[in-house]
């Protein structure tokens, strides 16, 4: 017997939070008419299994309980398919004591990275110029 798109939603929710769009796409790749997935993600929202605000707030949580920057949890809300990505963010900086000068030491100290290498690997952590500045480092990557 065939599943419909609301039980395939519910299915594919236990396995891991998903954003909306990404339900939607998930769905829609099931060969789901439009019509039925978008009666699935109704009823997922009014039962509560899908929440794109506390997807993001928990995933922003995440990131930044592991030291990321902004810039790197922006681009994994966004990835995730997140909405309201700014609203999260601005959010997450007040509830998680946001630091980035911080969290960049942390990142240096834990890899042991010193020099040109160790602005090269902060900046492609999302990590912003302003903050290598801080850190030290010139134009150069040389602190």
């Amino acid at each position: 017997m065939a599943k419909t798109a609301f039980e395939t939603a519910v299915k594919l929710l236990k396995g891991r939070a998903k954003s909306t769009d990404a339900l939607r796409q998930a769905l829609l790749a099931k060969d789901f008419s439009s019509d039925d997935v978008e009666a699935a993600l109704t009823r997922c929202v009014e039962l509560g299994y899908l929440n794109d605000g506390t997807l993001g707030r928990a995933l922003a949580k995440k990131l930044l309980d592991d030291r990321r920057s902004l810039r790197e949890v922006e681009r994994k809300l966004t990835q995730a398919g997140v909405r309201d990505v700014r609203e999260v963010l601005t959010w997450a900086r007040a509830a998680c004591d946001y630091d980035e000068l911080a969290f960049a030491r942390y990142w240096l100290a834990k890899r042991g990275l010193a020099g040109a290498k160790a602005a090269r690997f902060l900046a492609s952590r999302g990590f912003t110029e302003e903050t290598l500045e801080r850190l030290g480092f010139g134009p150069d990557g040389f602190a």
